[in-house]
Formats: C-alpha cells, structure tokens, sequence
C-alpha cells in the first residue's frame, strides 16, 4: 500500500474522513471514544499527512488525539481551500465531498503541523 493523504471534514458531533488515494470514507464521533476508532483505523496505513480545517475550536481535542498517537496532523486554511475548490470547479459541497477535497489539498500542497 502507497502513502496514503487524510482529510478530516470536523463537525461539533462527528468526524468526516476520507483517503484521496483510495476514495475510501468513514464516520467517526467527534469524541474520546470517536478519536479511538479513528486511531485505529488509521493505523496500518501509511499515512503522510492528515489535513483539518479549523472548524471553530471543534478540531482541537482529535488533533490532540492524532499528534499523541504520533499521526501528522496537519492544518489546512480554510480560504485557501475554498480558492482551491473553485479552482477545481468543485462547487458542490456536503460533509464527504469536503473530507475528500481536504484529503487531496494535503496530499498536493503544503500544509502546517497543527501547533498544541
């Protein structure tokens, strides 16, 4: 299996995940017991990058989680992004679409480490 980029799609209640390499998707919680199951999904994979956008402090407690577990969270501007989609010409948008177009920003342009 090839590296493999992450987006996260945060919600107050959930986590939207997908993988761009593989199009795969999941839903977790947006919870300790969320954070586990998206843990261990994980793993195995490998993983170069995980990329969220900030969504109003919602991101904070699962980036905490992911960087403990020694997985490369990455942070992803919410307005570069958005440029990014309508450079695209994706202009549709549900919580999927967002974790998979998530996924591909970090697997093609720089992204930052998510600062504790």
């Amino acid at each position: 299996m090839g590296v493999q980029d992450v987006g996260i799609d945060v919600a107050k209640w959930w986590l939207d995940v997908a993988v761009f390499q593989t199009q795969e998707h999941a839903r977790f919680d947006n919870d300790k017991d969320g954070w586990a199951k998206l843990i261990k999904w994980l793993q195995g994979r490998n993983v170069r990058a995980i990329g969220m956008e900030p969504s109003g402090g919602y991101e904070r407690g699962v980036a905490k989680a992911l960087r403990k577990a020694g997985l490369p969270a990455r942070n992803v501007n919410p307005h570069k992004l958005r440029h990014y989609a309508r450079a695209l010409g994706q202009l549709a948008k549900n919580d999927r679409i967002d974790a998979l177009l998530i996924a591909r920003y970090t697997a093609e342009l720089p992204t930052r480490p998510v600062q504790s």
